[in-house]
């Protein structure tokens, strides 16, 4: 991951600016962990939330990264994955589990 866009995920993430939110990158002004990336990046990808959907490239996601967000990035996956007891699990399926931001931004920060 570039690790420049990662800090500012980091950052993000641990602020307490985002209330957090399950199963959709946006409902209303809660964001799954993925939805605060898509959030800060928004401007740089030439993005924008629709209906509480992200929108890039006339393309609409709701539950993964876009792909224009993934190669901005660097990310290998829509869905990223890290390693939790030697099994790989998606960053999205931590955050619906019940991981908070801050349990998540140390995570990346140790396998992204």
């Amino acid at each position: 991951m570039n690790p420049k866009i990662k800090e500012r995920w980091l950052e993000a993430l641990r602020n307490g600016d985002y209330e957090q939110g399950k199963r959709r990158l946006k409902q209303g002004d809660n964001y799954c962990c993925l939805g605060v990336l898509c959030d800060i990046l928004k401007d740089e990808v030439g993005g924008k939330w629709v209906n509480n959907r992200f929108e890039v490239e006339d393309k609409i996601r709701f539950g993964c990264l876009p792909d224009k967000v993934v190669n901005y990035c660097q990310l290998d996956y829509k869905l990223p994955l890290v390693k939790i007891d030697n099994n790989e699990i998606s960053l999205s399926e931590l955050n619906d589990t019940g991981y908070t931001f801050n349990e998540i931004a140390d995570i990346i920060e140790e396998q992204l």
